[in-house]
């Protein structure tokens, strides 16, 4: 909440305030301060207007036509710090590997026993066979495992440089107990003594930190990540080429920043993996967090989920029982249609029953994991890979959207994410060779399951594609 007086000044009373605003970055360092009557920290900051809360306040509310920066005031407590290797889907390690309570921390020896839930959920998934070691084997089978490997390529770690300490230092003094032939062990000395610049180097005025203890980050992550830190892979205008007529223009500026965040992510950063990806979700839900209709007429319903395909009115009367499709039930749909017809809870309980994970019609299943969000997230297996995926990407933000489906409804980011993730565990990004026809028919299929709407993909994608010629 930002606020329009300074507190020492002013009483301050809520409709004072300027509004609640989108998030914002500010260098509190540099920011004015001043502590209330209360004690209480505030930081003088300056936003863009283009800040949907600032903006309202001052046009709508007050009159004031302004396009440049608005000041205001925001408390201590509503400040969220953060560093500029925040990236998304990144883990800053800035606590030490191991708990606190470990006085010897400093060490180069991590005592596995000790490790912080971040880290010991990352040994656990490297640890194949569960002895507590961690062996060049399964670091070998960690690497080849594109999950656990990109996983591990985004964690920033803060701790002491190898190149500060010879071998003499005695963060080194656990080296024996890992390498305990001499000759290699001196070999490893001998290599660590080598490696030892850092002193030398401050010595001689080099601009270094103060601390030796500083962030590592595995190179070819960070190169990627400022190759496209400086650039948007979507667009505003790729959002609207891709929507259907007159879409609400705030609402896709709105999930902009989450789009960018999850392509980045879950790899989707080529042109022509961006203009599949945006072509189907685009005609898909037109980037809305949607649940899927289950409601249907009698005929209707039995025509998609109770007859064969190209099977329905052969012969002019409806679907002949040889055509009917008989698993798990489904014949209720013409024995007993007044049960599912124009009821959105029994017939996916029926149709989703056994499928995916899903258990009998009885479970209620069906209706439970039903298709949400921009890409019709369907199935019980579908909602546990997503939130297994989630999780992994985003260990500061565990969910369970098996448990709580309805939350890829409420919140936009898991909407978005939830497509993002459904393409990566289908590996659609491989089916995205070129911009031909054929293709866009092949990426089509995978995601609607046939060709429906096709031409109207086809004319997406083209649009899409010709703008960003």
């Amino acid at each position: 909440m930002l606020y329009e007086e300074n507190p020492i000044k002013f009483i301050f009373q809520e409709e004072s305030a300027l509004g609640s605003s989108d998030d914002c970055l500010a260098d509190l360092t540099t920011c004015e301060t001043c502590k209330d009557s209360d004690g209480t920290l505030w930081y003088e900051v300056e936003l863009p207007f283009d800040n949907k809360g600032i903006r309202h306040y001052l046009s709508v509310i007050k009159g004031v036509n302004r396009t440049a920066q608005e000041k205001g005031w925001v408390k201590e407590s509503d400040t969220v710090l953060t560093s500029p290797l925040n990236w998304p889907g990144f883990k800053l390690g800035k606590e030490n590997p191991v708990d606190a309570s470990d006085t010897d921390t400093k060490d180069a020896h991590i005592d596995y026993k000790k490790l912080t839930p971040f880290f010991k959920e990352l040994f656990e998934d490297i640890d194949i066979n569960g002895n507590g070691v961690i062996g060049a084997r399964e670091i070998k089978a960690a690497l080849k495992d594109n999950v656990l490997a990109d996983r591990l390529s985004r964690v920033i770690a803060k701790h002491p440089s190898e190149w500060q300490s010879d071998a003499g230092h005695s963060k080194w003094k656990h080296l024996k107990d890992i390498v305990p032939d001499d000759a290699a062990l001196g070999e490893a000395k001998k290599q660590i003594t080598n490696l030892a610049w850092w002193d030398d180097a401050k010595a001689a005025g080099a601009d270094l930190p103060a601390s030796p203890e500083i962030y590592h980050s595995h190179p070819l992550a960070f190169l990627h990540q400022i190759s496209i830190a400086s650039k948007k892979l979507i667009t505003l205008e790729m959002l609207k080429l891709a929507s259907p007529p007159r879409a609400d223009v705030e609402y896709l500026k709105s999930i902009l920043v989450d789009m960018n965040n999850y392509a980045t992510l879950y790899k989707v950063d080529t042109k022509l993996r961006i203009c599949h990806f945006l072509t189907q979700v685009g005609h898909e839900s037109g980037f809305k967090a949607t649940a899927e209709r289950t409601n249907y007429t009698e005929e209707r319903m039995q025509q998609i989920f109770g007859c064969k395909s190209e099977k329905w009115n052969v012969g002019g009367d409806g679907c002949l029982i040889e055509n009917r499709i008989t698993r798990h039930g489904r014949t209720k749909l013409f024995t007993e249609p007044e049960n599912y017809s124009d009821n959105s809870v029994t017939l996916p309980n029926l149709v989703y029953a056994h499928k995916g994970g899903n258990g009998s019609e009885e479970s209620g299943d069906g209706y439970k994991y039903r298709g949400r969000g921009l890409i019709q997230l369907t199935l019980k297996d579908n909602y546990k890979a997503y939130t297994h995926l989630h999780n992994q990407h985003n260990p500061d933000d565990i969910k369970d959207f098996v448990e709580n489906p309805d939350l890829i409804l409420t919140t936009p980011k898991y909407a978005v994410e939830s497509a993002f993730a459904w393409w990566s565990k289908n590996r659609v990004n491989e089916l995205c060779i070129n911009h031909q026809d054929s293709t866009i028919e092949k990426v089509s299929v995978k995601v609607n399951g046939g060709t429906h709407g096709l031409a109207k993909r086809m004319s997406i994608f083209k649009a899409i594609w010709e703008g960003l010629a």
